[in-house]
């Protein structure tokens, strides 16, 4: 199950409309306001999610950007395990399935960032959005 669950998050992530450096659109904004979420403090638009959500990188620490939206989140639940850490908005102990069927924050090192789309050598903490539907 852990094997199909990073499988559908890998084919979201490479299926991005969005090129680096764009900003969002008030119709995007409003969709990451309506789902409970916030865009990180400085964070650029990377491609990644097209319709299903967004991706952004910064260059702050995974742990201060995790905090970050752990705070700005109250309520929402996390899925930690060896692959993943993801933020959702639903109750604590939801299997990998069910976690997919929720508005997310996931948060990971990816140094591929910078060379992929032409960003700050610093920029390597990637933040995901996915706004359920």
């Amino acid at each position: 199950m852990k094997k199909l669950f990073v499988s559908l998050i890998s084919i979201m992530l490479l299926t991005g409309v969005a090129m680096a450096g764009e900003g969002l659109s008030s119709q995007d904004e409003a969709a990451i306001k309506a789902a409970g979420l916030s865009v990180y403090p400085g964070a650029v638009v990377v491609p990644g999610l097209g319709a299903m959500g967004f991706r952004f990188a910064t260059s702050d620490d995974v742990t201060k950007v995790r905090s970050w939206y752990s705070e700005k989140t109250s309520g929402w639940a996390v899925f930690d395990d060896d692959s993943m850490w993801i933020l959702y908005n639903g109750k604590p102990g939801l299997n990998p399935i069910e976690v997919m069927s929720k508005s997310q924050v996931l948060i990971d090192s990816n140094e591929n960032l910078p060379l992929i789309h032409g960003l700050d050598k610093n920029m390597k903490t990637e933040i995901v959005l996915i706004l359920a539907k």
